[in-house]
Order: structure tokens, then C-alpha cells, then sequence
């Protein structure tokens, strides 16, 4: 018999283990041991960590001696779903006779939330997880959002992109959105910015804002006309808000201007107008001070047209006044004065608002700040 059979023999024997006794310490005595059973058994336990912890003492043993038991780990039996803590502790395994074991699970769709493995399985270089996620992404038949993750996966790897590139023309949206998205980390292929730009005008807003990001991954500064237009005047939120997040830490003054106009324009969605304060406040180099001064700039539209019937605390995406005070601290007298001049021509939640900043700001006891009166249920 062999030292392999030997011990192969060894692990399978010996008396039943508890996977919820077992602790991290115990796997630690087993690793010296070539207990292969105790760290195998910890694979089922209900403690993530511990799962990912076992997952990865048992990946210094010969792949012959772990493929069962790993095979046996990754699924919860009871729930049909992949473990996720085993799938973290497989991170960075390269090795296919044991990254296989995951890549043949993760193909078979009776299993659940194959989204969320795909998404912790994208960490393991293994070729055969490659081409699993590879066969998963352009299995028409297999669940949209599940091939979707997969393009997301593996679809900024170099030796993806013919692969990816491919799926563009895929019919369904969900998917083509992620080809479009993934698309966009390949800023060195000309084929690549081609697609991006014949997605720009697509129907669906999923793909349509992908393409926003992933054009001004290609084409920086250049793209600034494309994301001015859609941000003023898509019909879809979620593709005004992707044209306005591509502007993220942009120098272009001509940049500000746009958003600048954005904010001064009625934007019914709140998560538009909290990327709109983000994308001002986070302005780098020359285009630093026209943001800031746009953001003071508006705080009397913002305050008459959003705090109507609560204060911005209570309803995110409004709350330009104290995002003013926290990154230009230095102006904000200024601007919270010009601001609270044009106390009459808000309502009472406005008026407060800003009458409690400013009274702060210059501390002034007496500047007073109205009550009002809570919205009926």
C-alpha cells in the first residue's frame, strides 16, 4: 500500500466529527498530523471564517487526497448553496486538479445563488475556473444575473477580451450591460471603444449606462459632450446618474460647467442628485474651485426645490448645505449668508435649514430658526 492509500485511509476513518466543534485550533494540531478528516469536517462548519481558514490549510495536501471532501464542503447540503467562507479559502489557488472541483460544481444550475459564488470564484486563477465562468457567461440558457456576474468575473482579463467581445451582440440586456461594462477595462483595444460607442444609444438603460462609464474609461475628457447630454437629458435615472458618476474626480473646468448646469435643473430622483454632490465634491486640480463655488451656488435652488416638507437628513441626495460646510469650510460663511438672504422664498424646512447652519457658522444666539410643523401621516 502506498504512503498516499496510507493516508488517504487515515482521513477516512476514525470516529464521526462535530463540523460546529471543531475549532481553529484544532485545525492547527490536524495540518502537522495530516489529519486530512478533522479539516475536512471543519469545511462544514457554520463559522465562515473557520471554512476559510480550514479551506486553506487543506490546499498543502496533494489534490487526490482533498478533491471529495472539498467537493463535499462546498455545498450545503441542507440549503443547495455554495459556502461561502470554503470559497474564499480557495482564493489564489492556481492549480486546476483542485480548482476543477469548484469550476464542475458551479456550472450545475440546481444549485443556489450561483451569483454571489461566481462572485467570491472570480478570486481563484485557475484556468478551469476560467473556462467554466468562460461557458457560464455564453450558456444562453442559464439564468441572465448569473451570466452576467460570470462576464463580470473574467471579462477584464487580456486573454478575455476576444471572448467577451464576442457576447456583445448577446440578446439579452442584463448580460450585454456587463459586456459593455467589462468592455470598458479594455482601454487599449480599438474594437473594444467601437462596441462602447454603438452601445451609447441602446434602448435598454441598463446597457445605455454601462456605456457611460465605459466611454469615459476610453475616451477621458473627449467623452465629456456624450455624458453632458445624457445627464441633462436621458429619460432614464439610472443613466443620468451613471453620466454624472463617470465625471468623478475629473481636473476639466468644462466639466464643472455641465454639472454645474445639472444642479441648477430640477432632478426629481434622489439618487441623481446625491451623485451630482458627489461628483462636484470629489473635482480634482483647476476644475477643485469652480465645483465648490457651483455647489455653494446652488444651495438656494436645492433648498427651495428638494427641503420642502422635511430636513435634508431625513431624505439622502438633499443635503447640499452640510456637504458645502464639510469640504469648503473655508467659504462657507459666505455662502451660507447669501444663501440665508433668500430665506423668504423657501418653505419653513428650507428656512430652517439653513438658519440653524448659518447661526452656527457666525454664532449668533439670537438668529432665529423657525419650528415647523411635521407633515401629515
Amino acid at each position: 500500500m502506498t504512503a498516499l492509500m496510507v493516508s488517504m485511509f487515515l482521513a477516512c476513518t476514525g470516529p464521526e466529527l462535530n463540523p460546529n466543534t471543531i475549532t481553529k485550533s484544532d485545525i492547527q494540531t490536524a495540518v502537522p498530523k495530516k489529519d486530512i478528516k478533522t479539516i475536512c469536517t471543519a469545511l462544514r462548519s457554520g463559522d465562515e471564517e473557520l471554512q476559510q481558514f480550514a479551506t486553506e490549510q487543506l490546499r498543502i495536501f496533494d489534490p487526490e487526497q482533498i478533491k471529495e471532501c472539498l467537493k463535499e464542503g462546498l455545498i450545503d447540503s441542507d440549503t443547495k448553496s455554495f459556502r461561502i467562507g470554503v470559497l474564499e479559502g480557495l482564493k489564489g489557488e492556481k492549480r486546476n486538479a483542485v480548482a476543477r472541483v469548484a469550476a464542475e460544481l458551479i456550472q450545475d444550475t440546481t444549485f443556489n445563488e450561483r451569483e454571489k459564488a461566481i462572485h467570491h470564484l472570480g478570486g481563484v486563477p485557475a484556468p478551469a475556473v476560467n473556462a467554466a465562468l468562460l461557458k457560464i457567461a455564453e450558456n444562453a440558457s442559464d439564468v441572465p444575473a448569473v451570466r452576467a456576474v460570470a462576464v463580470r468575473s473574467i471579462g477584464g482579463y487580456t486573454d478575455n477580451f476576444d471572448s467577451v467581445a464576442a457576447l456583445f451582440d448577446d440578446s439579452n440586456p442584463e448580460v450585454k450591460a456587463a459586456v459593455v461594462e467589462m468592455l470598458g477595462l479594455h482601454t487599449t483595444e480599438k474594437g473594444a471603444r467601437r462596441l462602447i460607442k454603438e452601445a451609447l444609444p441602446h434602448e435598454d438603460e441598463r446597457v445605455r449606462a454601462a456605456a457611460m462609464t465605459a466611454y469615459r474609461a476610453h475616451a477621458k475628457d473627449r467623452a465629456e459632450d456624450t455624458l453632458c447630454t445624457a445627464m441633462m437629458e436621458d429619460a432614464s435615472p439610472l443613466v443620468r446618474k451613471a453620466a454624472i458618476d463617470a465625471m468623478q474626480k475629473t481636473k476639466s473646468v468644462s466639466a464643472i460647467r455641465c454639472l454645474r448646469q445639472r444642479a441648477l435643473t430640477l432632478e426629481e430622483d434622489r439618487d441623481v442628485r446625491a451623485a451630482i454632490l458627489k461628483s462636484l465634491k470629489l473635482a480634482e486640480g483647476n476644475a477643485e474651485r469652480p465645483a465648490f463655488t457651483a455647489m455653494c451656488d446652488a444651495i438656494p435652488f436645492w433648498l427651495r426645490s428638494y427641503t420642502t416638507d422635511k430636513l435634508p437628513e431625513e431624505d439622502p441626495g438633499t443635503d447640499i448645505v452640510k456637504m458645502q460646510n464639510d469640504y469648503d469650510h473655508e467659504h462657507s460663511e459666505e455662502c451660507f449668508r447669501k444663501a440665508y438672504a433668500q430665506k423668504s422664498t423657501y418653505s419653513c424646512h428650507g428656512h430652517k435649514y439653513i438658519a440653524w447652519f448659518y447661526k452656527q457658522m457666525i454664532s449668533d444666539e439670537n438668529l432665529y430658526v423657525p419650528e415647523c410643523d411635521e407633515p401629515a401621516e
